[in-house]
């Protein structure tokens, strides 16, 4: 089964690559060189380290500058990071996958989601929220499940529709626990916040004193920083 969900990966890889060159007339690498916008430009020179057998932490910062650059582009440079959402949510159904590589893909979604209006279809269409309940119940990795709440979160604000495919899910379980447990560094409780927006729970139900770091800051980031490798993980006190 791992093996199929890999070569569907790189098929992914390989079908999308192809569909940009088609737009390139076969140039090669050089068919970027016309990309005005800087942001998709790079966008597409970090998808290149998507493919199959690539380094672990390699493909990692690429997902990493993607997920950033997505944000900080604007519409048009998440949209172009939208393009390849299958075959990252092909590498986070994959056993194989490292963790490191997983929670960044969750990370990053988060960030191409908020750089486009419209990404709330494709990302119904493409079953995200399926899959990020999955990882809240399969996994038990801090870092990996506080990410899948932000997420979560972030798909679900202003979008009742994705509240529902939350609620269908039946998390209250994992959600509890995840909300009783450290957030120290994070802005909220995303546990609680995510309990609250779908239902669980109720405001008194929770302790008024949360362990959000108010400080926290996440965003922006200038391309200059994203382009130097300058992750959130080294701006903030967001793990």
């Amino acid at each position: 089964m791992f093996k199929s969900v890999r070569r569907a990966v790189a098929q992914g890889v390989e079908k999308t690559w192809n569909t940009f060159a088609s737009h390139g007339e076969g140039r090669g690498d050089s068919q970027w060189e016309n990309e005005t916008n800087r942001y998709k430009k790079e966008i597409l020179v970090a998808s290149k380290d998507l493919g199959v057998g690539t380094d672990p932490d390699v493909m990692a910062d690429a997902i990493r500058r993607i997920g950033h650059l997505a944000w900080a582009g604007g519409p048009d440079a998440a949209k172009c990071a939208a393009s390849f959402l299958g075959v990252l949510l092909g590498y986070v159904s994959d056993r194989e996958t490292s963790m490191a590589v997983r929670t960044q893909i969750v990370r990053s979604l988060s960030e191409i989601y908020r750089g486009h209006r419209d990404h709330g279809e494709l990302f119904r269409t493409m079953g995200v929220v399926p899959l990020l309940a999955d990882l809240l119940k399969m996994y038990d990795d801090s870092v990996l499940l506080r990410w899948c709440c932000y997420t979560l979160y972030t798909i679900c604000a202003g979008s009742l529709m994705n509240v529902a495919l939350v609620e269908a899910h039946n998390l209250k379980e994992n959600l509890t626990v995840l909300a009783r447990s450290s957030w120290k560094g994070w802005p909220k409780n995303y546990a609680q916040v995510m309990m609250l927006m779908v239902g669980y729970a109720k405001e008194e139900d929770f302790d008024e004193k949360e362990e959000g770091d108010e400080k926290a800051n996440d965003y922006p980031l200038a391309l200059k920083d994203i382009l130097k490798g300058k992750g959130a993980a080294e701006t903030s006190v967001i793990k």
